[in-house]
C-alpha cells in the first residue's frame, strides 16, 4: 500500500512540474519586421539595488554577412501592464559569427517581467497600441 501511495505521489508531483510554465526565450523576445540571420540564445536577468537588469545575448549567424539591427526592452509589472513608457530604439551591428550582450535596465520596483524587441529597421518602426 505505502509503494502504490509513493508511485502515486510520485507521478503527481511530475505531471505537476510539467503543468508549470518556464519562460523561453522566443517568448520574451518581439522580432518587428524583417530581421535575418539574427538569434536571441540567452537571456538573464537580476535585480541590483533596487535596479532589475535584463541581459540579452544575440548572434549574427550568418557566415561574414554584418547586420545593422535596432533593440529596445520593456518592463512589465506582475499584471503584465507596460511599465516602460516610450522606450527609444538602440542602434547595433553586429558582424558575422559575432556573438553580443546587450543590456536593459529599469529602477521601477514593481518589475517583474520584460521583453526584448528587435528590428532591422527601428528607427523608423512606429508602434500603435
Amino acid at each position: 500500500m505505502l509503494k502504490k501511495v509513493i508511485v502515486i505521489s510520485s507521478l503527481l508531483l511530475s505531471l505537476y512540474g510539467c503543468g508549470t510554465t518556464t519562460p523561453t526565450i522566443k517568448s520574451k523576445t518581439e522580432v518587428i519586421g524583417n530581421v535575418s540571420n539574427i538569434e536571441v540564445t540567452d537571456l538573464r536577468t537580476k535585480r541590483v539595488n533596487g535596479v532589475f537588469q535584463a541581459q540579452a545575448t544575440i548572434v549574427n549567424t550568418s557566415g561574414d554577412t554584418p547586420q545593422d539591427i535596432y533593440y529596445r526592452c520593456h518592463f512589465y509589472d506582475a499584471d503584465k501592464f507596460d511599465i516602460s513608457g516610450d522606450v527609444p530604439w538602440n542602434p547595433m551591428q553586429i558582424y558575422g559569427g559575432q556573438s553580443r550582450t546587450i543590456e536593459c535596465m529599469s529602477e521601477a520596483n514593481n518589475v517583474s517581467d520584460f521583453r526584448v524587441e528587435l528590428s532591422s529597421t527601428g528607427a523608423s518602426v512606429k508602434v500603435y497600441k
